[in-house]
């Protein structure tokens, strides 16, 4: 009985944790209008594509090793859709924003580290 109420408590901790990384970086942005701005490697997938296939697709692009996707969501910045991916790897926990933006520029990407809020 105590080990499942740690393991389930250990599971909350996790789940939480995870998602203030994606509030944390979603307001920060939110508080900053210039963030979309800079060159993107455009994902080039179709619309349809779902965002875990995006994001293993982003992954397998931005040489981030030993890295797993942790949590996928929905958020809006600045009155606009988004996909927001949290993301565990060698170098730390990174938050991956996506969007679709259109047939020839694919999947928009902008990467944020959790751990000093700056973008690649």
């Amino acid at each position: 009985m105590r080990s499942l109420l740690l393991a389930t408590l250990l599971l909350f901790c996790t789940i939480c944790s995870a998602s203030d990384s994606i509030d944390e970086i979603i307001n920060t942005l939110d508080s900053h209008g210039l963030w979309t701005n800079g060159m993107f490697q455009p994902i080039m997938l179709s619309a349809s594509a779902s965002p875990k296939q995006v994001a293993t697709e982003y992954l397998n692009h931005a040489h981030l090793d030993k890295s797993n996707i942790i949590e996928i969501r929905d958020v809006t910045i600045s009155s606009m859709k988004y996909y927001a991916v949290l993301i565990d790897s060698s170098l730390g926990e990174k938050v991956v924003i996506l969007q679709y933006q259109g047939l020839k520029s694919g999947w928009w990407s902008k990467e944020f580290s959790v751990d000093n809020l700056t973008h690649r």
